[in-house]
């Protein structure tokens, strides 16, 4: 039976996953988030999606607990960081057959996934994002549109997708730092700082933009959202969220970074050929 160790230890994991892992945002974290919640919740993402049933078989197959000395409490952690295990899951392009076709072929992403943070590897990071690429930045700017919340995009040229599916040429990175809808600014600290025209590797999440746009959970700017405007943004497939702090790649050729990129190359394959 797996186990976590503490309750205690349950809440640090859920604070690592549904932190903005990329930034230390300045201002208070929202509360973690019952599954049971109607509005503006991981369950009502899910549902939306149709995915809440597959949160809930990840969640029955991973989150066996130890009963400790308070059942109640335990009860209660269980179901919180069940959901919302499962659906960090799903948004990063999981489905339960995937996951467990991936361990019948000996890849426990459960292990990978209860690691975190600090002692994932590279390759464990590009396995728990929906999309791993090597890209260059070619611009950078401040604006709140498509009015998801986040304040600046970086535009990322892709060189090499070496986890998951991307076909475009250009991938749109959003960021809570930039002007506000109030005429002030809001600086992240953490968040990617890097300089047009350098290199880096990046750990992406699709699926995380669209729940933090379109359910307001990290949402700092909420002067700034708007469904509807959304709803009509041509580019959201090509919209992300940073999941991991950015590798920078070397200036003199990726000689040095090879084994590493082999490492996620040979990740990125097996996941995709476990994947439907």
């Amino acid at each position: 039976m797996i186990t976590l160790y503490s309750v205690r230890g349950l809440f640090l994991l859920l604070a690592a996953l549904w932190a903005l892992p990329a930034s230390g945002v300045n201002q208070d974290r929202p509360k973690p988030l019952l599954p049971g919640d109607t509005h503006g919740t991981v369950e009502a993402y899910l549902r939306a999606r149709d995915q809440f049933e597959d949160a809930q078989r990840i969640m029955e197959a991973w989150n066996k607990l130890d009963p400790g000395e308070d059942p109640a409490l335990n009860a209660r952690a269980s179901r919180i960081i069940g959901v919302l295990i499962g659906a960090r899951v799903l948004m990063n392009g999981y489905s339960f057959e995937t996951v467990s076709r991936l361990k019948e072929a000996g890849y426990d992403l459960e292990r990978v996934i209860r690691g975190v943070p600090g002692q994932g590897s590279i390759a464990g990071f590009a396995a728990m994002s929906e999309v791993a690429i090597i890209a260059t930045v070619v611009d950078r700017y401040d604006s709140l549109v498509p009015r998801d919340g986040f304040r600046s995009s970086v535009v990322l040229q892709v060189q090499e997708v070496l986890r998951g599916s991307f076909e475009g040429q250009y991938a749109i990175l959003r960021l809570l730092t930039g002007k506000n809808s109030r005429g002030g600014f809001n600086r992240v600290s953490h968040e990617f700082e890097g300089n047009e025209g350098e290199s880096y590797l990046f750990f992406l999440s699709n699926g995380r933009y669209r729940f933090h746009a379109g359910y307001g959970y990290h949402v700092l700017d909420t002067g700034s959202v708007d469904l509807d405007y959304q709803a009509r943004d041509p580019q959201v497939d090509v919209r992300f969220t940073s999941l991991f702090s950015a590798i920078r790649m070397p200036e003199n050729g990726w000689g040095e970074m090879e084994p590493t990129l082999n490492e996620v190359r040979k990740i990125g394959e097996l996941i995709r050929s476990h994947s439907r």
